[in-house]
């Protein structure tokens, strides 16, 4: 009974995951269930006037629909009679066939939906949490949560419309069976139903720790081969290419093992679905000879049940292998269902939310008042009572010891974080009354630049739906990257590689400096913009930035001290607090 529990709980959620509308939607595939049921049951129903009118022509002599048509055609004789009566079948088999393709059709559209749904709904919810979930969560659980386990629902909603389709053709068959033979109606459901129960309780405790182990090893297989893929340097320089290949080996070793194991609990169902009813069956009929009914009369019977029976087979066993897989994946389904019930309360929650009403501009300075910001696993504050005044046009530098505090402070000025106590104003507004206007006045180059793989245009939109030629060729002549990439010979089209690796460092770099410029910003955050160039690079690079000076409002974080020498005002992050120095550096 645990496996039909778990079957009847993983519904449960699953009818939880759908919202309301996906449900309405849903009405409509039973529809086409109930269609498509029906005809199974007349393509069944239809072999038995067929096989009487073999063994006996006059009955399809006198059948009346029979006679009709063939008065109609002009034919007289039984073999004319048996032709039309072929072609009917033929025609009925046709129209029945096209209609189950196109139910299955109808099906998997309804399904490949919710999937795209879902996954989107969770896409949007992990858009929504803030900055430090990402520094604490690995990309590989991202990934598993919107992608694999939403693919798994989609597995689990073709089982359950798998089985709601074959529920309803089972119902019809039974009907059908009963008025053909009570008897026999009786033994096959009776075997139909023991069976369902033996290979769901005989299976019981092996699928829900299978399941378990496959959604872990695949998670784990996942993250091996994210880590190569954003590693490889390192493992090329230092040589570890078969550590990183040995782990990813166990962790596909172990996957395996659990699809493996779920395969051949897979398989097993059919074949003793066929012995089962194949032996019902025979049984079935050796007691009714037995109890005096003629074997030539009981022919045409035997015919159309034994089509029937055929027919039920692979119901039962899809019934079988989908409570299987439905008890297989209920650790997909419980982690989506936690995931997308959080999403939705999210929805909701940011949907309640009074939005403030502001206007961002900047035109005379920046207050970093009194910031306080402390990470969870951290034992110190790393701001605190931290205060700076920023003035439109300066060039201002931010220093201090690896660990101070430099990052987080451009983390909070880029609204990534949100102090716990303070206040970042441009102009006396708060920027966190909109960050998507403080965006278009502040942008940002990282140490780290993420270049996607794509061409040099995209790079510099950077998601931006329309790209402007004009703006891009302006940022990257800011950048001092404009001559370089006309003489590329695909020029803006040319393609980056992966992170950007056909490009050096410092070309790299000018590329993040023209995506940030090509916004038009008025404030220029450079974190650690330098720090992993060489020395030449690092002078072409600064070249750039130095000729930026007095155009806009810049903010180094600076860890070598030859980025600073042309700073307006030089702070040193110590202790928490932000403290001038720039007499120092005079």
């Amino acid at each position: 009974m645990k496996n039909i529990r778990s079957f009847l709980g993983v519904l449960d959620k699953l009818n939880k995951i759908l919202d309301q509308n996906q449900r309405l939607r849903g009405l409509k595939i039973l529809f086409w269930m109930l269609v498509s049921s029906m005809f199974e049951l007349v393509g069944i129903a239809v072999m038995s006037p067929f096989i009487n009118a073999l063994l006996e022509p006059r009955v399809l002599m006198e059948n009346e629909w029979v006679v009709y048509t063939a008065q109609i055609l002009g034919v007289e004789s039984y073999v004319g009679f048996l032709a039309i009566l072929v072609i009917g079948v033929i025609i009925i088999y046709i129209v029945k066939n096209i209609l189950l393709i196109y139910s299955r059709a109808v099906q998997l559209a309804y399904q490949c939906q919710i999937e795209e749904e879902l996954s989107l709904t969770m896409l949007r919810s992990y858009l929504m949490k803030p900055y430090s979930y990402y520094v604490q969560t690995n990309s590989s659980d991202i990934r598993h949560g919107a992608i694999d386990d939403i693919s798994n629902i989609y597995n689990i909603l073709q089982v359950v419309c798998q089985l709601m389709a074959e529920s309803l053709t089972v119902l019809f068959i039974i009907i059908y069976i009963i008025q053909q033979d009570w008897f026999m109606a009786m033994g096959i459901t009776i075997a139909a139903g023991l069976t369902v129960i033996v290979l769901a309780l005989g299976f019981k405790n092996i699928l829900r720790l299978t399941g378990e182990k496959h959604r872990i090893q695949d998670l784990a297989r996942s993250r091996n081969i994210l880590q190569i893929s954003q590693g490889i340097k390192d493992i090329f320089v230092m040589q570890r290419k078969e550590a990183f290949y040995a782990k990813y080996k166990e962790s596909y070793d172990k996957y395996r093992k659990t699809k493996i194991t779920y395969s051949v609990i897979g398989a097993c169902p059919e074949r003793i679905i066929e012995t089962i009813f194949i032996a019902s069956i025979c049984l079935i009929v050796f007691l009714r000879i037995g109890q005096g009914i003629d074997a030539m009369a009981f022919v045409p019977q035997l015919g159309a049940l034994a089509v029937a029976a055929y027919r039920l087979l692979p119901s039962i066993n899809k019934f079988s292998n989908g409570i299987n897989t439905i008890v297989f994946y209920q650790p997909s389904v419980e982690a989506a269902y936690e995931n997308i019930s959080s999403a939705r309360k999210s929805f909701q929650m940011d949907a309640g939310k009074k939005k403030e009403e502001c206007s961002l501009s900047f035109y005379d300075r920046i207050d970093i008042q009194n910031i306080m910001w402390q990470y969870d696993s951290a034992e110190r504050k790393i701001l605190e009572n931290a205060s700076l005044e920023i003035k439109k046009g300066e060039s201002i530098a931010i220093i201090g010891e690896s660990g101070s505090g430099k990052t987080t402070l451009a983390d909070i000025l880029l609204g990534l974080y949100k102090p716990e106590n303070g206040n970042i104003l441009v102009d006396g507004q708060d920027i966190y009354c909109d960050l998507r206007q403080w965006a278009q006045i502040i942008s940002y180059v990282p140490q780290s630049v993420y270049l996607l793989d794509d061409t040099i245009r995209e790079n510099i939109v950077f998601g931006q739906s329309e790209a402007d030629d004009d703006k891009i060729w302006d940022a990257l002549e800011q950048a001092q990257l404009k001559d370089f990439v006309r003489n590329l010979p695909e020029g803006l089209d040319t393609v980056v590689g992966e992170s950007g690796i056909r490009f050096s460092g410092g070309q790299r770099q000018r590329v993040a400096i023209a995506r940030a410029l090509y916004s038009q910003p008025d404030i220029l955050l450079l974190d650690e913009a330098t720090a992993a160039l060489d020395n030449d690079t690092e002078a072409a690079v600064m070249e750039a930035i130095d000729s930026l000076k007095g155009k806009k409002t810049l903010i180094i974080i600076a860890h070598r001290l030859s980025t600073i020498k042309n700073c307006n005002k030089v702070y040193e992050v110590k202790k928490g607090s932000i403290i001038d120095v720039t007499a120092d550096f005079a």
